[in-house]
Formats: structure tokens, C-alpha cells, sequence
């Protein structure tokens, strides 16, 4: 709206400007033309500050003149505004980005010849950027004998530096693991000795063993740093490097490093017949009262069940110890089933192999298991004695190549080792059973068995 008309919209209606010519239109005319002339200079202004509108529709050169002297630049005789508003464009566009990229030269090389390039790689047939390349083709000339003597046109091989002897281990330990039974890792290293290292030297708990503190215990044994833990994993370093550098994680008893590394035995022993065992979890090494709770029933191998007054053999139920609850217990079974070490409960059943076993059966009242034994399960048996097996664990029931290796080294029972080439009909893919069928017809023995995944082999006696 012209600014004379918004002057007189805003008059009161007493001062409405009558029909035209008006004494008022005229008078307000004159102030509203000279507004609207105002306003207009102030946009070219701030039109000339834009390098996209500065001297739009002009047939001289000015504003864009002054811009582009910000940067040393100067228009041509021959060049009309607009080509000179892209001159310019270009000309920053290449202060800005450098003058010595494959764009900045091509740039600098179409100023110099007043020539227009569109601007991006895209725009580049660059070789860089080509799959093949047209214009060269490469011939052998017949003079190399790679092909003939190694098999392979061309190949690059690259040496290392003598390195540590490193052994990663596979388990995740962050969560902890419990090495109650099995705490002992043997362990040479550089050549010197096997050392049974207890992992649980520096252990809070042996059944929450920490990585940390595995580590800890190995680099105490080994008196270096040699373990390390990293992302809850277990990884063992040598003190030397090069071929002298080596790390032997050997079998032995209470073998942890299928635990703790991931590493599964070479050594597989069978084991005798054992008595089903309990080991209390309650620490009676002080007197326990046992005036609400003082019953236990225990039944041991079917021959001996008995409902059990703890304190029988207690002058007071209030402070009762660990000695007169073993008196008790063997008393009321009526068999030496119970022992202690001061401070836990041991139940032991006198008859070997699973046909023993321990159970624990609620009383009519009073029930002082958990107070007595802990947390211990209602029934625990004994093994049968049982052969030395190895089960395999990758599955090769589809076949597994044995091209490149396909002999298994075993000895069986104290006999002399052999070895066995396991290779089937067509190697590439060698079946479970040609596997099976190998092993038993090498050792002269039944050992091998497979249940069309997995291999498995064990020895034909029975026992340790």
C-alpha cells in the first residue's frame, strides 16, 4: 500500500480526504512520496551488499565493483554485470577453496582464457575415477617366470618384528567364575618349567573369581606382568621375543584353563567310583543355638533314615557346637557319616558310585537344615567309575576338509601313541563316520563313535 494511503487510513474520519483533487492528498502526498522514495533507497542498499542483486538491472558496473576490490579483482572492459557477478563468484570461490586442487587449477586455467567451466568433480572425466582405464593396456612381455616356478603371476609377502609369545583367551570373565574345583593353571613359560599356578592366591571368593584377580595371581607366580586383561578376557605376554618366546598351557589336576582361557585339554582321564558328598555352607565354628530349630531327617543310601535331634548330645540347645552336631548326626544314623573341619559339615556316604547317595527330607518340626547345612540340594548323588572321553566340538556333520590336514596323533591307555590319517574318499569333505571308522581301525580298538555331528572317543576301560 503507498504510503500516502496509509498516512490517510490512519487520519481520524473528520480529516478523510474528500473526492480527488484534495488539499489534504496533496499535503499528505507529499511526506508519503518522500517516505516511499526513502524506503526504496534503503532496499537498494541493502541490495547492493549482496553479491546476487548488487547492480541487478543496471547497465554500469558499481556495487559489484566494490565488492569484488575486497579481493583484488577488477571487472574486464569487455564484461556486461551478470557476467561479471559469475567472474566474480568463481574468482572467491577459488580464494576460498585453493588454488592447488585439480578444481582450483582448472579454475585458475579458465580465468586466464575467460572461459566458463562447470564447477564440481562431477563434471571431471578424472582416471582416478575410472574402473578401467581406456586409453592404457599392459602386456606381459614373457620374460617372467613367476608364473612357471612359484604357480602365481605376481605376489607380495611382508616379514614381521620379532614378537612376544601371546596366548588370548576365549571366555568372557567379567561376570566372575568359580574355580572351587578346579583352581590350578599349569604354566611354562620361555622354556623354563611347568608351574601350577592357584588362581585363587588373590581371590575374595574362589567361587566369583574376578579377572583381576586371576591376573594378579598368575603375575605373582610368574613374578613379571605376564597377564593382562582386556574387554574381561585373559590374555597371557612372554618376558622375551622372537623364536626363543613360548607359553605352555599344559595339562595337569584341577586343570583351570578351559575355564579361564578357553583352552580344552590334550589329557582326558577317566575317574574312579566316588561317595556322594555334602559340604555344609553354614559356618558353625562358634556355638549355634539350636533352641527353635534342632531337628534334621537324613536319609543315607536307603539303609540309614533317621529323625535327628542336633543338640542330643548338647547339655545346653542355646550354644550347641559343630562337634556335638556331628556326635548327634552319626549317632542317630547310627554310622560315621559326618565329619568337620571346625567350621563346615561334611555328610560322606560309606557306599561308592551312584548307588550312595544323601538326602535331606523335612522333619515334623523344627527343620535345622538350612541353619546347619546351608543351602544344600535334597539329594545328592555318587558317580560310577567312568572311561577317559574327548567329544569333539565342532560340528563336521555336512564334512570337513582334510586336504591340508588330516592326521590325528592319539595314544589310548597308557599304549603308544599313533597316528592316523582320517581323511575319507574325497577329503574336501570328510564325513563323521569315515572319521570314526579311521581312528577305531588305527588304534585296533572300538574308541571312536559319532552321532552324525560330533566325534567322540574314549578309552575302553573304566577308572583312573
Amino acid at each position: 500500500m503507498p504510503k500516502t494511503e496509509r498516512i490517510l487510513g490512519h487520519l481520524p474520519l473528520t480529516f478523510r480526504a474528500g473526492a480527488d483533487p484534495s488539499a489534504l492528498r496533496a499535503l499528505v502526498g507529499a511526506f508519503g512520496d518522500e517516505l516511499q522514495a526513502a524506503e526504496n533507497s534503503l532496499a537498494a542498499v541493502m541490495r547492493s551488499h549482496w553479491v546476487d542483486f548488487a547492480d541487478s538491472g543496471m547497465d554500469t558496473i558499481r556495487d559489484l565493483a566494490c565488492l569484488a576490490s575486497l579481493y583484488g579483482l577488477l571487472p574486464r572492459d569487455d564484461e556486461t554485470v551478470e557476467e561479471f557477478r559469475e567472474h566474480l563468484k568463481r574468482y572467491v570461490r577459488t580464494f576460498l577453496a585453493g588454488t592447488v586442487t585439480v578444481q582450483g587449477l582448472l579454475r585458475i586455467t579458465a580465468e586466464a582464457l575467460h572461459l566458463d567451466i562447470e564447477d564440481g568433480y562431477q563434471s571431471i572425466d578424472a582416471w582416478w575415477d575410472r574402473d578401467v582405464d581406456p586409453v592404457v593396456t599392459s602386456l606381459p612381455s614373457g620374460a617372467d617366470a613367476a608364473a612357471t616356478v612359484l604357480g602365481v603371476p605376481h605376489a607380495r609377502r611382508d616379514g614381521t618384528d620379532p614378537g612376544p609369545a601371546v596366548v588370548a583367551g576365549l571366555p568372557d570373565l567379567r561376570g566372575g567364575v568359580d574355580l572351587r574345583d578346579r583352581p590350578l593353571l599349569w604354566l611354562a613359560v620361555d622354556g623354563g618349567g611347568t608351574v601350577p599356578i592357584d588362581l585363587t592366591d588373590q581371590a575374595a571368593d574362589p567361587s566369583t573369581v574376578q579377572p583381576e584377580e586371576i591376573a594378579a595371581a598368575i603375575n605373582a607366580a610368574v613374578g613379571f606382568q605376564m597377564a593382562q586383561v582386556s574387554d574381561g578376557r585373559l590374555r597371557l605376554t612372554s618376558a622375551t621375543t622372537g623364536a626363543a618366546a613360548r607359553i605352555d598351557v599344559e595339562d595337569g589336576p584341577q586343570d583351570a584353563a578351559v575355564t579361564v582361557l578357553g583352552l580344552a585339554p590334550r589329557l582326558y582321564r577317566g575317574a574312579d567310583a566316588t561317595h556322594a558328598t555334602v559340604v555344609g555352607g553354614a559356618d558353625l565354628s562358634t556355638p549355634t543355638d539350636l533352641t527353635g530349630r534342632r531337628y534334621l531327617r537324613i536319609d543315607v543310601d536307603g539303609n540309614h533314615l533317621a529323625e535327628i535331634d542336633a543338640a542330643a548330645a548338647a547339655p545346653d540347645p542355646a550354644a550347641v557346637t559343630i562337634e556335638q552336631v556331628t556326635q548327634a548326626i552319626n549317632g542317630a544314623l547310627g554310622v560315621d557319616v559326618t565329619s568337620h573341619d571346625g567350621q563346615f559339615l561334611t555328610l560322606t556316604s560309606p557306599t561308592p558310585g551312584s548307588a550312595g547317595y544323601i538326602a535331606f527330607q523335612a522333619p515334623a518340626a523344627q527343620d535345622a537344615t538350612a541353619l546347619l547345612f546351608g543351602p544344600v540340594a535334597s539329594f545328592t548323588f555318587g558317580t560310577d567309575p567312568r572311561s577317559a572321553r574327548a567329544h569333539g566340538t565342532r560340528d563336521i556333520g555336512l564334512g570337513v576338509d582334510l586336504t591340508v590336514a588330516s592326521n590325528v596323533r592319539l595314544a589310548v591307555d597308557e599304549q603308544p601313541a599313533v597316528t592316523v590319517d582320517v581323511a575319507g574318499a574325497d577329503p574336501a569333505t570328510t564325513l563323521p563316520g569315515e572319521i570314526v571308522t579311521s581312528l577305531n581301525a588305527g588304534l585296533g580298538d572300538t574308541v571312536a563313535e559319532h552321532d552324525g555331528r560330533f566325534v567322540m572317543v574314549r578309552s575302553p576301560t573304566v577308572g583312573s
